[in-house]
């Protein structure tokens, strides 16, 4: 594991009173986002997480997630399996089917072989919920990836692998 991506992501770590997407309330927010959007630490977590998805899952045909959270890595782990002279495609399922264009609740190019990836998993509902969005259009989902699970997730339906666990955030744990 990159020691430069653990301290990125240490230091994304906040303290105060969050109210999560899962509606519980944490007096820690791990900030994936902050990070998403500075190229060191999104291209070190697109390799990363590459790596992870290989290792676990093999080649997937596509990668993809819940809108905002999973786009940026996507968007990383497919260049870097371009560079590996490997195509993998990827989309996004907004949080809401759209009233307009095409109408569609998934955006972009989906195939059967699919890894689900995403930033932070607390509870696994945002994942649970892409997957049922998926499931009934047809697709199987063979497990999913994230850069840090909270540990406080229930079992889902699928294998989930994550980077970094809760307990290995040394700023959690002082």
């Amino acid at each position: 594991m990159d020691t430069a991506l653990l301290s990125y992501v240490n230091n994304c770590c906040k303290f105060g009173c969050f109210i999560l997407s899962s509606n519980k309330e944490s007096n820690f927010y791990v900030d994936i986002k902050a990070l998403m959007f500075q190229p060191k630490p999104l291209s070190l977590m697109g390799m990363e997480l590459f790596d992870l998805i290989t290792r676990k899952f093999g080649v997937p045909d596509c990668i993809g997630g819940r809108e905002m959270g999973s786009l940026p890595l996507s968007s990383a782990i497919c260049l870097v399996a371009l560079q590996n002279e490997l195509d993998i495609s990827h989309f996004v399922v907004r949080k809401e089917l759209r009233d307009h264009g095409t109408k569609s609740q998934i955006e972009g190019y989906v195939k059967n072989k699919i890894v689900l990836v995403d930033d932070v998993l607390t509870t696994g509902n945002s994942l649970s919920k892409v997957a049922e969005v998926l499931r009934d259009a047809h697709f199987e989902i063979e497990g999913a990836v994230v850069v840090v699970d909270r540990e406080e997730a229930q079992e889902l339906l699928f294998p989930v692998y994550s980077l970094f666990k809760k307990s290995d955030l040394r700023k959690l744990n002082k």
